[in-house]
C-alpha cells in the first residue's frame, strides 16, 4: 500500500484514540474460553460422578440379601382365610380333622338350636 496517496487519510487515523485494553481483559478472555471448553454432562458422566456407582452398588446388595436371608418356606398370605386353613391341613395331615368329626360337630352345634332356651 502507498502511504502518499493516503496522507490525509493517515494524518487522520493518528489524531485518532487509540484503544486500550481493559485491566480486566485477559480474565475475561480466559473465562470465555473455560465457559466453551467444558462439555455438556450427560448421562455418562452422571453416571461416573463418584457417589452414584457406590450406591447404586449397595442398593443392589442390599435387595439380593433381603432376598437371601428370607427362609425358604415363606409364602405370601393370601386374601381367603380358608385358603390359609386349606394349605396348612394339607401340610400336616395327620392333625386335620376327617370330614366325619366336622360334620358330627356342626350336628351337636349349638348355634344351630332351634330353642333359645336350650342355650341355659
Amino acid at each position: 500500500m502507498n502511504h502518499e496517496e493516503h496522507d490525509e487519510l493517515w494524518k487522520l487515523l493518528d489524531k485518532a484514540r487509540q484503544p486500550k485494553p481493559s485491566a480486566f481483559f485477559s480474565a475475561n478472555v480466559m473465562r470465555a474460553v473455560r465457559a466453551e471448553a467444558q462439555p455438556k454432562p450427560g448421562f455418562l458422566a452422571w453416571l461416573r460422578m463418584k457417589w452414584v456407582l457406590p450406591a447404586a452398588a449397595g442398593a443392589c446388595a442390599a435387595i439380593v440379601a433381603i432376598l437371601a436371608l428370607r427362609p425358604p418356606g415363606t409364602t405370601t398370605q393370601s386374601a381367603d382365610p380358608l385358603e390359609g386353613i386349606a394349605l396348612a391341613a394339607a401340610a400336616t395331615p395327620e392333625n386335620a380333622p376327617s370330614l366325619d368329626s366336622l360334620l358330627a360337630s356342626e350336628d351337636n352345634s349349638i348355634w344351630l338350636a332351634g330353642d333359645p332356651s336350650s342355650l341355659y
